[in-house]
C-alpha cells in the first residue's frame, strides 16, 4: 500500500489499486476480470489520498482509452 501511495499521479495510483482489487477480488471472463465489489469513488479516493473529483476525472479517463468498463447511473 505504501508502494502505491508513493507515486505522485492519481491516475497511476488510482490504476496500481485497481489492478491489486481486481487481481484480489475479480472474476474471470472473457474480457479480462470483472470487479463485483462496487466502491464509491469517496472510497477509491481514500484508498488513493486524493480528491474524489481526481478519482472521477481518472476514471473517466480509463473508461475513454477503453482500459476499463463502468456501469453508468
Amino acid at each position: 500500500m505504501v508502494e502505491r501511495l508513493l507515486n505522485r499521479e492519481v491516475d497511476v495510483r488510482l490504476a496500481c489499486l485497481l489492478l491489486e482489487l481486481a487481481e484480489r477480488f475479480g472474476e474471470k471472463d472473457g474480457r479480462g476480470r470483472a470487479l463485483r465489489v462496487r466502491r464509491s469513488h469517496k472510497d477509491l479516493s481514500c484508498m488513493v489520498a486524493c480528491t474524489c473529483e481526481s478519482v472521477s476525472k481518472a476514471i473517466g479517463g480509463f473508461r475513454e482509452a477503453g482500459f476499463i468498463e463502468t456501469p453508468r447511473p
